[in-house]
């Protein structure tokens, strides 16, 4: 079982409206603060884990894989209904030769309806941390408005109906529950933690001996707050 088609469900179900709660709090650069756990709790499904592992240079490259979620997001956030609808269909397509099986035997496809909505999940949930832990918390109204225009965005990338928990209470109930009982530590959990404690220089021009005492002063920071 994956996905369904993009076709199917992406130009059907409206993206987030411009000025709407999705377009406000992604606009909020504290959501950014929390880049590093949201990583983190993505590889740590063990689908994700695996395909990341396989079939990425995470190692080498440990940051763009992120940078390409956030872009992703951005494009159906902010794009418009057409970009959304294009962009739904481009990651699926990336994602459909996405498979193998991982090292405890277990096989895996990219497009498992589990794997896809917990890496929805994780941006669903991150922004909200984000505001509570660094500023002021949203309230149940602005929540709610909020996690409607999430579930679409689930919808647009190609999440059935029921996929997707009902409301805000139903979702935190799946969070919490995907965090105690099915997240786990793999090789690409223990690759971003390696990351964090020693950030790769994030552009070449910069001078080693210049970026290793700052790079570790950030990972320090950033593994406290993961």
């Amino acid at each position: 079982m994956t996905v369904i088609p993009p076709p199917v469900t992406a130009s059907q179900v409206r993206a987030p409206l411009p000025g709407g709660p999705v377009w406000r709090v992604f606009g909020d650069v504290r959501a950014l603060l929390l880049a590093p756990e949201l990583l983190l709790l993505q590889v740590a499904h063990p689908v994700v884990g695996a395909g990341v592992a396989d079939h990425s240079n995470f190692r080498a490259e440990p940051w763009p894989r992120l940078g390409r979620t956030l872009l992703s997001l951005s494009t159906v956030i902010y794009g418009g209904q057409e970009a959304a609808t294009a962009e739904a269909r481009r990651l699926i397509g990336v994602h459909a030769d996405m498979k193998g099986v991982d090292p405890s035997g277990r096989r895996y496809h990219a497009l498992h309806p589990e794997a896809y909505h917990w890496v929805h999940a994780t941006l669903v949930k991150a922004p909200v941390d984000a505001m509570r832990i660094f500023g002021r918390e949203m309230d149940e109204a602005a929540l709610a408005a909020y996690y409607r225009e999430m579930r679409n965005v689930g919808r647009v990338w190609g999440l059935k109906e029921h996929h997707l928990p009902p409301d805000w209470e139903a979702f935190v109930a799946y969070y919490d529950s995907m965090v105690a009982e099915r997240l786990e530590a793999n090789r690409s959990v223990r690759d971003v933690l390696d990351a964090l404690a020693a950030p790769a220089r994030p552009a070449r021009w910069i001078p080693e001996a210049l970026w290793r005492p700052v790079g570790r002063a950030a990972g320090r920071v950033a593994l406290f707050i993961t």
